[in-house]
């Protein structure tokens, strides 16, 4: 029921996203750049993944986190220089360190739903999706722990003002978050 809930609120909106975009560039931005994002994604791993090396997907919502994931990404290739990264982001703001953050790829996280974030799996095979601070995805957690990834949340602290507490929230991301909490063993 729960994934059945999420899948109609983020199919609603969705709709009302697409309603909006006229009014609002930001808005126009993110929902163009997810567009093609699977089809992207799918694309570099033809042409660039090599199966031999592990992958990790590095995903930070917006500019800040970006920032981090920077110094994440630094810090793992120093640790593990055969890696490949891919990061994502769900924020316009993103765009203009997107390239900085040190990955192989990188760009828009597909929409939340089931069809797109199997084919990005897929394409990618990734050993570990990290998400830096708080900003877990329900359906990439689930198909990604399904798929034998490992989960990690970086950097994460909640507020207790956080809009992620809320009641609707919490029925919604729950299930993500523990499943990030049981996979975070790190990458050795």
């Amino acid at each position: 029921m729960r994934e059945a809930l999420y899948g109609a609120a983020l199919l609603s909106a969705r709709g009302v996203l697409a309603l909006a975009r006229p009014f609002h560039r930001k808005l126009a931005r993110g929902l163009d750049g997810r567009r093609g994002a699977v089809e992207a994604l799918e694309a570099w791993a033809a042409r660039e993944r090599d199966p031999g090396r592990p992958l990790v997907w590095v995903h930070a919502p917006s500019v800040g986190e970006s920032l981090m994931a920077q110094a994440i990404v630094a810090a793992a290739r120093e640790r593990r220089p055969e890696l490949q990264i891919v990061f994502t982001h769900f924020s316009p703001s993103a765009e203009r360190v997107a390239a900085r953050v040190g990955a192989d790829v990188h760009g828009y996280l597909p929409w939340d739903a089931p069809g797109p974030m199997r084919r990005a799996l897929a394409a990618l095979r990734p050993a570990a999706v990290a998400f830096v601070r708080t900003e877990i995805w329900p359906v990439l957690t689930r198909e990604a722990k399904a798929a034998g990834c490992r989960l990690a949340l970086l950097n994460a602290v909640l507020a207790a003002s956080s809009s992620r507490l809320r009641p609707a929230a919490r029925f919604a991301l729950r299930p993500a978050y523990r499943a990030a909490g049981r996979g975070g063993r790190g990458l050795g």
